[in-house]
Formats: C-alpha cells, structure tokens, sequence
C-alpha cells in the first residue's frame, strides 16, 4: 500500500545516545522502481549505514523498534559500546496503511528512523559499570 504520511523533526544531538547491543552496518542501496540500482543512498555526497544491533534514545525515551541510519563508515557495532551524535540528527516517523489480520482489513503502522550525521564513540558500558561498583576486598579481608 502506499505511504500516507511522513514527519520529519530535527532535534538536539546533545539528547541522542546510541548504545551497541552487537551489530553491523551496511551501505543502503538505491532502488529505482523496486530495483537496485549501481549507487547508494547518499546524505550530502556521503554514503547512508543502516545499522543493526543499537538501541536509540531522544531525550531519554527509548525509541524501541526504529530504525538508526548514519553517514558514519562503521564495520559493526560491539555490544556495549556507548555512541554520542554530532551534526545533524533527525527522527522521521512515517505512517502506512498495510494489509490486516484476519479479515483484512487495513491498520496502520509507524515506522521510525533515527539519523545521526557522525557517530562518535565515547566508551563502553562495561566500564561505566565497573565504575560505579564498589571496590572488591581481598579474600583475606585486607
């Protein structure tokens, strides 16, 4: 079915934080028609990375399901690893009408994407974590 509706808004980077939870990242393909084409999806001359394996916050709410694009070259994404944006940021929610459950009738769907212009690496949660945990005494109680 086609799409009925799309919203794009711009928001803070300073808001975004991007957590691994073990992924990759791939180059998106332009389609022309519903065929790929020889080039990809480009964002001011720089190719667009679909990644996988991340979870997503805006402003401290969790965007679960959506979908994070970035025109930063990544290979994958290590669980744990703790991403902060740079650049342009922006969350597009975009309605379609598809096919419904039993009797067909149709319903709607939301499907969120987040894009984050430079993806910069700022830690890992192991870390914090080991951070914010007490110091371990020693078996001997020293």
């Amino acid at each position: 079915m086609p799409e009925l509706s799309k919203m794009t808004l711009a928001v803070d980077p300073t808001t975004v934080l991007l957590i691994g939870t073990g992924g990759t990242a791939r180059t998106r393909a332009q389609y022309e028609n519903g065929v790929k084409t020889d080039t990809n999806v480009q964002r001011g001359g720089v190719d667009v990375h679909r990644l996988t394996g991340v979870a997503v916050s805006v402003g401290g709410t969790g965007l679960d399901g959506a979908t994070v694009e970035t025109a930063t070259p990544l290979e994958n994404v290590q669980a744990g690893s703790i991403f902060k944006a740079e650049g342009l940021t922006e969350v597009s929610v975009r309605a379609e009408g598809r096919a419904g459950f039993g009797s067909g009738s149709p319903r709607g769907v939301l499907a969120v994407t987040v894009f984050i212009e430079r993806l910069v690496p700022v830690g890992n949660a192991n870390d914090v974590i080991r951070a914010g945990a007490p110091a371990r005494r020693s078996a001997n109680g020293e």
